[in-house]
């Protein structure tokens, strides 16, 4: 196998946590742009709050670069959170490997990550850094 097939089989499984989790990205929600999500009126919501900015703002604050980052924000939380997916299955179970010793009144549980692990740890944080870096 090449390292093309290898992205190639390695997008395909991504996409199909996508399906099986029903992970949708704001610019695939509605094609007639309504967004709705939970009975919220996504867009009209974030024009409320970012309004704020345009009238403090005026002129240097651009409304539709701002919703344009949204939508790729929206597309980079989904991946990763795909992948968080993805390896979630295989991370190490800290309880199995927890003991008292001698003497401690306290269960030590300790952490021995795994390599899936230590990719899912990753990835969570990537996903936390592109919703606090929006």
């Amino acid at each position: 196998m090449d390292e093309l097939q290898l992205l190639q089989q390695w997008e395909e499984k991504i996409i199909e946590i996508f399906h099986r989790e029903s992970l949708t990205s704001l610019q695939g929600l509605d094609p007639n742009r309504r967004y709705h999500y939970k009975g919220v009126q996504l867009l009209m919501r974030f024009n409320e709050v970012s309004r704020r900015c345009v009238n403090k703002h005026k002129g240097a604050f651009n409304w539709y670069t701002l919703e344009k980052d949204l939508y790729f924000i929206s597309d980079e939380v989904l991946y990763y959170l795909a992948h968080v997916y993805l390896h979630h299955p295989y991370i190490n179970n800290t309880l199995e490997g927890a003991f008292k010793p001698p003497g401690y009144s306290h269960t030590i549980y300790p952490n021995y990550q795994n390599r899936e692990a230590k990719r899912y740890d990753m990835h969570v944080d990537t996903v936390f850094e592109k919703l606090y870096g929006f």
